[in-house]
């Protein structure tokens, strides 16, 4: 058989056969569709959502961490107890959880997603509310110092949240009530007796700070008995009938009498167990005239105490001037006005541990104006610690410095301040980390029931505007403590000053109070506690700002 070929024609036509044939169309992919021979995707895949940061405790702010997977874009909310508090269109993304907002309780935390085609997806979550305040940690030290310590905490609305009287140890704080607000009002307030009950301070101060802080404890409470008794004779090369020159003061050591005769000056000390006590120069020691801090009036001498020796018997001689000075001009001031004193310690270790020896003081009547003083370096101290306030038009410079190369130039600050419909309204200088003011009153009448009471507001940061600050009461638990209504009653205190600090180490007041609070567990070294503050006398006497600082506090929940 012959075979021949198919002509182009008839091949065509077979082809064309074919092509019109609809069982033979291409089959079209079933997440494809064709529009204009455009190809569009189709997603019909639910969102994968995956949650970290979240537990099964909530009581603090928390920081929740959401991932998504999808084809396509997501809108993500999220619900807690049926109520929406957060969306985001991003498929990875944080938001904090805030359970203060949140009534305490079981609750339920909600994550829906759903993208472009309307898939979605959904993860549910069961917690616990709770609402925590503070863990405050009460050292031994720091509990054997005061009779009782009370914590108390209100919203910036002046409500109360909760109160706990503390204990020795740690001081788990929560609160069932809801508030709002990123801060709050914490206040402590410590009851101390003093000379078998005859003295009764109260000593109160209210920070602003968030919640869910730690208060470490504080230990830098040394005790000392000064039990034992040193009696040092001093031979004087001058009769002076007696009259004592010299002391001896520090940690563990203090001078508890004064004596002596013709050529002889006795200063009894009384001590706990201190490797040294120094015996210096007294305050009173330029007789007939005060002490006035010039270098060729200082004498010093080391003396190693002991048990075996109750009596010391050494001559003026012995007592020699410091090794250097440093002088110290001192500015322009109201005479009678400057005080000074310096302490040193002999290394760093002593330092932190708040070892000291009291190596100077003087001070300034009115007729005795001190223009300089000669700061003593002894050879046996490392480290130094100096206080030196003195006032002028108006306003008191006082600052805590250490070293020897001291700035005690009172800063160009401005600080005026007003009390208003139980408030207390501060406008200060933004050079300052911090402002405080002071609320204060005292009864001396009855030398068997002297009394003070401080509550100091440390709730004003370092800026030129306007700031305010609630003035608080004492919770009813707290009144009921004291048991005495000159405490209770907060309506007679008196604004007494505004006072503007800062810090070496510091530059912003919430890392200035959060030191001074101790909700950070650092021992700051030497050369980071100076600070410098100008405290403004009330405005009824400075002339600035209103006239009132009466305290009239607002009634709040409690």
């Amino acid at each position: 058989m012959n075979l021949k070929l198919l002509s182009p024609l008839i091949v065509f036509l077979v082809l064309l056969m074919f092509s019109c044939d609809s069982s033979s169309d291409p089959e079209v992919e079933p997440d494809m569709q064709t529009y204009d021979d455009e190809v569009v995707n189709v997603d019909e895949s639910n969102p994968i959502i995956n949650v970290e940061g979240l537990g099964d405790v909530l009581e603090s702010k928390s920081t929740i961490t959401v991932s998504l997977q999808d084809e396509s874009s997501v809108l993500t909310k999220i619900e807690v107890n049926g109520e929406e508090i957060f969306e985001s269109s991003q498929k990875n993304f944080e938001f904090v959880l805030n359970p203060y907002s949140i009534p305490v309780g079981d609750g339920t935390v909600r994550v829906l997603a759903e993208d472009e085609f309307g898939n979605t997806a959904e993860l549910s979550f069961a917690i616990e509310i709770k609402h925590f305040l503070m863990n405050f940690n009460l050292s031994v030290e720091e509990f054997s110092n005061f009779e009782f310590i009370w914590v108390f905490f209100n919203d910036l609305e002046g409500n109360l949240l909760s109160t706990k009287k503390l204990e020795q140890g740690s001081n788990m704080i929560y609160t069932d009530e809801v508030f709002a607000g990123e801060t709050l009002y914490y206040t402590v307030s410590k009851y101390q007796l003093l000379g078998g009950g005859q003295t009764k301070n109260v000593r109160t101060t209210t920070y602003n700070i968030t919640p869910a802080q730690t208060r470490y404890e504080l230990t830098n409470f040394p005790s000392f008995s000064l039990d034992n008794y040193v009696q040092i004779n001093v031979n004087r090369i001058v009769d002076d009938n007696g009259f004592s020159i010299f002391s001896a003061s520090g940690s563990g050591y203090d001078t508890f009498t004064f004596g002596g005769g013709s050529f002889l000056t006795i200063v009894g000390v009384s001590f706990d167990n201190p490797k040294n006590i120094f015996l210096r120069t007294d305050v009173i020691g330029g007789t007939p005239a005060l002490y006035d801090g010039k270098k060729e009036g200082y004498v010093y001498k080391k003396i190693e105490p002991s048990l075996s020796t109750p009596t010391l018997e050494i001559d003026e001689v012995d007592l020699i001037p410091a090794q250097e000075n440093v002088r110290l001009d001192i500015p322009e001031h109201m005479p009678g006005s400057f005080v000074f004193t310096r302490v040193g310690f002999e290394n760093q270790e002593s330092m932190l541990a708040n070892i000291n020896h009291e190596i100077m003081e003087v001070q300034e009547p009115n007729d005795q104006y001190r223009d300089y003083i000669d700061l003593p370096i002894l050879q046996e101290l490392d480290l130094y610690n100096n206080t030196i306030n003195y006032f002028i038009n108006g306003k008191s410079f006082f600052a805590f410095l250490y070293g020897n190369d001291l700035d005690v130039e009172m800063p160009e600050w401005e600080t005026s301040y007003r009390i208003e419909n139980g408030q207390i309204l501060v406008t200060a200088s933004a050079d300052a980390d911090y402002h405080v003011a002071r609320l204060y009153k005292d009864d001396f009448s009855d030398i068997n029931n002297q009394r003070s009471f401080i509550w100091d507001y440390r709730t004003f940061g370092g800026t030129a505007e306007e700031q305010v600050a609630l003035i608080l009461e004492f919770p009813e638990e707290v009144k009921e403590s004291f048991g005495d209504a000159f405490f209770t009653n907060t309506q007679d205190l008196d604004l007494t000053a505004v006072s503007s600090l800062d810090f070496a180490q510091f530059n912003t007041y919430e890392d200035t109070i959060r030191w001074l609070a101790v909700l950070e567990d650092t021992n700051l070294t030497i050369d980071q506690r100076s600070y410098r503050s100008v405290g403004f006398l009330p405005p009824t006497q400075t002339g600035k700002g209103g006239s009132n600082t009466k305290i009239e506090t607002k009634k709040i929940r409690q």
